[in-house]
């Protein structure tokens, strides 16, 4: 493996590290994930590349730490 390579692993490790620190702060309110965006599609989006890969587009397309709570949300509330 080379230094990409462990970088790599190393942002995902800490972008899921992030997602189960951060879910005790998840509100009970059910707000919409980001505007543009429904559970269904937060759903579909982790079903087709996983919550570290879905994690890690929605902060590069600038979403906030607010939205992926309410993101989470709609994970947890099936």
């Amino acid at each position: 493996m080379n230094r990409d390579d462990w970088r790599t692993i190393g942002v995902g490790a800490l972008m899921a590290a992030a997602v189960v620190l951060l879910a005790p702060l998840a509100h009970a309110d059910h707000k919409p994930p980001a505007p543009g965006y429904t559970c269904e599609d937060v759903r579909r989006i982790v079903a087709e590349h996983g919550k570290v890969k879905a994690l890690a587009m929605a902060i590069e397309a600038g979403a906030t730490w607010a939205q992926i709570r309410a993101a989470r949300q709609c994970l947890n509330a099936k």
